[in-house]
This record gives structure tokens, C-alpha cells and sequence, in this order.
């Protein structure tokens, strides 16, 4: 099986989400570290703690490929952009003082149409 499949297969069902979540629509279901390595460790068949180490190194390469290059695309999931933010002057809101915003870097995700098209397609059979 293939990592996507596997992927994609592992969001598919309610393990690792709380119980409060179960019955929750699925936009308002969240799926822990736990939860993931979980359904990873029953999917492959390995340890629960193989499977949050392997969870583990791959969010530690997202981060080191995040700062050394300013987008990463994982084909039929999506792209992480890493935008620059310049420093400039804001207000606080209460007191009205201005203050330096230091420079700084966010990031954004834009889904691929693979998986928006999937996730669509569920919503669809689950008629949310």
C-alpha cells in the first residue's frame, strides 16, 4: 500500500479522536499525535511508539525543509508556503501606543486538488 493510501486511509475512521468527538461533524473532529500514531501503528502493524517516532521525524523534516527553502509540496496533499513578513509599526489595540512588529515568517497551507476533491467526495456520501 502506498504511503497516500495509507494516509488518506488512516483519516477515515473515528480512532484517536476523543469521545466528546465521535458524534461531532467532521469539521469539528480533531485528530491528535496520539490518535495518528494509533491508526498508523494498527495500519503497518508496528508499536505505538515506532509509529510517534516515525510521526516525530517527519514533522522535525517538515520544519528543517521549511527553513531552508520557502515552500515544500508533498504531490496529491498540498504545499506549505513560508512567507516573509517585514518589520513595521502597529498599535496595541487597548492603549493606542505604537510598537515595532519585528520581522518574522509565517506559514500557509494550500490544499492540491487531489485532496480537496477526496474530501469533498466523502462529505458528499456522508451528506454533511
Amino acid at each position: 500500500m502506498g504511503f497516500e493510501c495509507c494516509f488518506l486511509k488512516l483519516f477515515s475512521n473515528n480512532e484517536g479522536v476523543s469521545k466528546q468527538q465521535e458524534d461531532a461533524p467532521v469539521a469539528q473532529k480533531t485528530l491528535t499525535r496520539s490518535g495518528l500514531a494509533q491508526q498508523i501503528s494498527q495500519q503497518l502493524l508496528i508499536p505505538k511508539n515506532q509509529a510517534s517516532i516515525l510521526i516525530e521525524e517527519i514533522i522535525n523534516q517538515l520544519f528543517e525543509s521549511l527553513n531552508e527553502t520557502s515552500s515544500l509540496k508533498i504531490s496529491s496533499f498540498g504545499t506549505f508556503l513560508v512567507h516573509k513578513k517585514q518589520a513595521r509599526m502597529g498599535r496595541n489595540p487597548k492603549t493606542g501606543t505604537e510598537a515595532l512588529i519585528t520581522p518574522r515568517k509565517s506559514v500557509s497551507f494550500r490544499t492540491s486538488q487531489i485532496l480537496k476533491s477526496r474530501i469533498n467526495r466523502r462529505m458528499k456520501r456522508e451528506n454533511i
